[in-house]
């Protein structure tokens, strides 16, 4: 018996085949009967050898209380505090607490919270910038990792 490989034009094993008699072609390779065996489709195929793809990264999801519980208590607070609509405040900086007001009930509403999101990375570094957390708390905040019990 033979054994052959079909590589897709990404470089990628879409099927493997057996057969009584040779075959060619464009995107055929020959591979061993342990490799048949253990099964090459799905392997990247580069210079004679078949690799495993990289996997992606897991995702960085956060059930949105274990996203809030990354900041301390007093740090909630202030945030809170900024999202208050104050009056007396000229229209810029209400706006401001209004934009915040708009963040936090996104998060709230939301299923999750990834970490890599741009908008949960933009607001996070936000927060830190107009002083609500101190300088370096975005990165700490955003850069942990997630635990299993923070899991959504």
């Amino acid at each position: 018996m033979n054994h052959y490989a079909q590589i897709g034009a990404d470089g990628i094993c879409v099927s493997q085949l057996m057969t009584s008699g040779e075959v060619e072609g464009d995107h055929i390779v020959p591979i061993t009967e342990q490799q048949y065996a253990d099964g090459v489709a799905g392997l990247r195929y580069v210079d004679g050898a078949f690799e495993q793809l990289p996997s992606a990264p897991a995702p960085r999801r956060l059930a949105t209380l274990a996203f809030r519980r990354r900041f301390t208590a007093a740090e909630r607070a202030a945030i809170e505090w900024a999202a208050v609509d104050k009056p007396e405040q000229p229209e810029q900086e209400r706006m401001g607490s209004a934009a915040l007001r708009s963040s936090l009930k996104d998060q709230d509403q939301a299923t999750y919270i990834d970490l890599d999101d741009l908008d949960t990375i933009t607001g996070t570094h936000a927060i830190e910038q107009i002083g609500l957390i101190a300088a370096g708390r975005a990165g700490e905040i955003l850069g942990a990792p997630v635990e299993p019990g923070e899991r959504p």
